[in-house]
């Protein structure tokens, strides 16, 4: 069995309409078997176990599915992080994906590499529009720079990171659980302890936008306020 270098958490929440596209995205790599996908179903109640039972069967080296009561997308990233066997760490919304040449490309990269933190830039994509969001500022790209060169930096997204897991391990503390917007914690505590970044060019991370029923469309927002002020 090949060595896994990146394991890939999926939060999957009611996403049946949208999650073939996020795993065809995966299977489409050409390093797949290097790939260690968990996708964490989060007490859907359409067919979302259903549709990854069958990417689990056709791929059981590299799919994993972990079926649990519904506990927030900070409960599937815990949930994840226990059966993680790869050396880096990605999480990946279940309604988003991937391009499968750049993910690749990041493969390549990580399978050879020592750096604790790797960003890569990458694409909101709305329904009529893409933008394309370059994390890195006026750093330059496969340039080592330490933790402190990022001392301006307010915030990095999730989308970009892909972290050395042994050392995000160190954190030693759950993401928060029945909460929406906990990817703010799961950037801090990455933040909190890696010491070597690196930023690349491949744009890896598809990020669905414009969908009226997100955590961060407006409606989303206000309905869930109180968590976005925690």
């Amino acid at each position: 069995m090949s060595e896994k270098i990146l394991s890939i958490s999926i939060a999957a929440y009611n996403v049946e309409s949208v999650i073939k596209k996020c795993l065809d995205s995966l299977c489409k790599c050409k390093y797949i078997d290097k790939l260690d996908i968990i996708v964490v179903n989060d007490g859907s109640s359409d067919k979302t176990v259903d549709l990854v039972t069958s990417y689990v069967q056709k791929f059981p080296n590299i799919i994993t599915l972990i079926d649990k009561e519904n506990g927030g997308h900070g409960s599937t990233i815990n949930s994840s992080l226990k059966v993680a066997r790869g050396k880096y760490y990605k999480v990946l919304d279940g309604d988003d994906w991937v391009n499968p040449d750049a993910l690749d490309q990041l493969i390549t990269y990580l399978e050879n590499s020592d750096v604790d933190l790797v960003l890569n830039p990458y694409n909101e994509v709305y329904n009529n529009r893409t933008n394309l969001i370059n994390v890195s500022r006026n750093l330059k790209s496969n340039t080592l720079y330490t933790i402190n060169d990022l001392s301006e930096f307010d915030y990095i997204p999730m989308h970009s990171i892909s972290v050395k897991l042994a050392q995000y391990k160190k954190v030693n503390q759950s993401i928060s659980e029945h909460s929406f917007y906990v990817d703010t914690e799961f950037v801090y505590f990455v933040l909190s302890l890696v010491e070597s970044v690196i930023f690349l060019d491949d744009v890896v991370y598809q990020y669905r936008l414009d969908q009226p029923t997100q955590s961060v469309s407006w409606n989303g927002i206000y309905k869930h306020i109180e968590d976005y002020i925690c």
